[in-house]
């Protein structure tokens, strides 16, 4: 693994303007990404150098070895570096969701409060594999976005993604810098230990197609889409938005497009649902596809309810309302889910198309 090569994953840090964070553990995957980029900076003066920030959530007896590897490394490299503490009382169940977003807004502060808009961390091509299959699992696939908008003001970045963990140990290996084996990793009680152990990465590139786990199912796990082609089409998808979608006080009207663009309509009118009904992710396909159905031709007041909102047919489009049994919901409170903690870069256009549509304010990169 050439550093060189490496280098090029960082070029475009260069032109940010602002200080660069690294989240790191102390662990193999951080511990490489910390030492990748710092080697990049050396060939290209550009690159602002790192601020390095490790999270203690104390939740582990013996994170404190780990965190001291991350300060040696600091300290031989002349690197500032910060230790923060997560405290406050722990959730008693989630408390791996818990603590990832616990963990995004601590480094997300530290990060601001020293002048960094952009923080990398060290995901790799293996953790890509695996989040695909969790969320496979749940009916929503989809992968981690290389670079992400964190509640509206800092970039979290992952320019390892197509790196896999074997090549980072051996970088490791060849440089002779220490890292720690997080526990949690191997341990069985968390689903992505039980996923990282059932299953093995076949190919570097791509997500594979099929995967089957210890759960008995098998799960069609979609090949990651080219960028331009899913760039144009979350494009056509805020048109759509734009051009057909109207919010009336407390109901939206959703027009009949003249010239139909399905795939487009299917992909904004997903997003729409989940927006209006407060949901993390985009309602799944089936309810895109569905409503998309309702926008054709046919007899009025067909309806149905999904995502916490009733659908129905009226002259022209569809009308949305809340569902009555949900009245202590706003249907809108000014945020645009499923883009206020996690915006990724490639449906900026959407999400901005979703909240000028709804008289929310824009989402505007650092």
């Amino acid at each position: 693994m050439a550093a060189l090569t490496h280098s090029r994953l960082f070029e475009h840090y260069a032109t940010r303007g602002s200080r660069i964070a690294v989240a790191v553990s102390g662990g193999g995957d951080s511990m490489a990404l910390l030492d990748l980029y710092r080697q990049a900076c050396r060939q290209n003066r550009n690159l602002p150098l790192p601020l390095v920030i490790t999270i203690d959530h104390g939740l582990r007896v013996g994170f404190d070895t780990e965190a001291a590897l991350v300060e040696a490394y600091c300290a031989k490299h002349n690197l500032p570096w910060q230790l923060v503490l997560w405290q406050g009382e722990k959730p008693k169940s989630g408390i791996m969701a818990a603590a990832r977003l616990a963990r995004y807004r601590l480094l997300a502060a530290a990060a601001r409060n020293s002048g960094a808009t952009t923080v990398l961390t060290g995901h790799t091509l293996d953790d890509q594999h695996e989040t695909m299959i969790i969320r496979a699992l749940r009916g929503k696939a989809q992968p981690m976005e290389s670079e992400v908008l964190f509640e509206r003001h800092v970039m979290i970045s992952r320019p390892l993604l197509l790196t896999s963990g074997a090549e980072l140990r051996a970088h490791l290996e060849k440089a002779q810098i220490p890292f720690a084996d997080d526990p949690t990793n191997s341990d069985m009680r968390y689903e992505r230990a039980r996923v990282r152990k059932e299953t093995r990465v076949r190919n570097e590139t791509r997500v594979r197609n099929e995967t089957k786990v210890s759960t008995g199912k098998d799960i069609d796990v979609p090949v990651v889409a080219d960028p331009a082609v899913h760039h144009h089409l979350v494009e056509r998808a805020a048109n759509f938005i734009l051009n057909y979608v109207k919010r009336n006080d407390d109901s939206v009207i959703v027009a009949r497009p003249e010239i139909r663009d399905q795939n487009a309509e299917i992909l904004g009118l997903r997003y729409l649902a989940a927006t209006l009904g407060h949901y993390e992710y985009p309602a799944p396909v089936k309810i895109g596809e569905h409503l998309s159905v309702l926008l054709d031709d046919g007899d009025n007041r067909v309806a149905f309810s999904a995502q916490r909102c009733r659908y129905m047919r009226v002259d022209g489009g569809i009308l949305i309302t809340r569902e009555a049994r949900h009245p202590m919901r706003q249907l809108f409170s000014g945020e645009i889910s499923p883009f206020e903690t996690f915006c990724a870069q490639p449906v900026l256009a959407l999400a901005n198309a979703l909240a000028k549509t709804l008289h929310a304010p824009r989402f505007i990169l650092p």
